[in-house]
């Protein structure tokens, strides 16, 4: 149990959740799989199941030793496959989708086989920090997490469409982005951590169970990027989960705030 939360809303919070994160991935494999001619009830069974184990990596993700953000982001990761193996009709782990770093391992389990995809939006972030002069690499923390991690040096992010938000933590393309300002303390530099750590597993989850099957039917539809379309990811996740920010203003009415906030603490 997190230090300083009550009892009573702990459990709430783990029931909520968990029941959400539960729901979602049933909901969303039943309505896909009955679009595509299947059984409703099978599909909402089988993506409850994997959103149940979303959920657990999401816990483990926020725990305190080395490597529990990598730890986390793949049993997640597990946990959308099978939501997305559920929607499409497969079996629970037929096909298993692992991200590690800018790529994704595609593992296909029917017939052994493993493909690497680039993820073109993580791409185009980690160039963006590596050419940034005032951002630096944190190999430790980036293997904690299971994800590139990019610091600053005593100076605020700047985020927003126009840069005039200042933020101690930024998720963009599943990297992560925070602010290094010893001034604010280190335990508050831990959870920003963390809270940011949750944001790459729901970016993962959207990914992997809403906009990914709907960007390769696209890819594979365009004569010229057809033959790409097995070796890469354009990632238009984190652009989905920012268009969300814009539609609710109010941070602490946004459901996945509200989860990273509670996970973190």
């Amino acid at each position: 149990m997190r230090r300083g939360v009550h009892p009573a809303l702990f459990y709430s919070m783990f029931v909520l959740l968990l029941g959400g994160n539960a729901l979602l991935g049933g909901v969303s494999a039943g309505i896909v799989h009955r679009l595509r001619g299947g059984s409703f009830g099978d599909a909402f069974l089988k993506g409850v199941a994997g959103g149940a184990v979303i959920y657990g990596g999401k816990r483990i993700a926020v725990e305190r030793f080395g490597g529990a953000g990598l730890v986390g982001r793949e049993v997640a990761s597990v946990g959308a496959s099978m939501v997305r193996n559920a929607a499409e009709g497969r079996g629970a782990l037929e096909l298993v989708v692992l991200p590690v770093g800018p790529v994704r391992l595609y593992l296909q389990n029917a017939q052994p086989h493993v493909r690497v995809r680039a993820d073109l939006t993580a791409t185009a972030w980690l160039l963006y920090a590596i050419t940034e002069p005032e951002l630096g690499f944190d190999f430790a923390m980036s293997v904690s997490a299971g994800t590139p991690v990019f610091t600053t040096a005593n100076r605020t992010i700047l985020s927003g469409h126009q840069g005039e938000d200042e933020a101690l933590g930024v998720m963009e393309g599943g990297l992560l982005f925070l602010s290094d300002v010893p001034a604010f303390g280190r335990e508050n530099y831990r959870r920003v951590f963390e809270h940011e750590r949750i944001h790459v597993l729901q970016a993962d989850q959207i990914f992997l169970t809403m906009t990914g099957p709907a960007e390769d039917r696209a890819l594979r539809a365009i004569p010229g990027l057809r033959r790409l379309a097995p070796y890469i990811d354009i990632n238009l996740s984190t652009h989905l989960m920012r268009a969300l920010n814009d539609a609710i203003p109010a941070y602490l009415d946004r459901p996945w705030e509200t989860e990273a906030i509670f996970m973190s603490r």
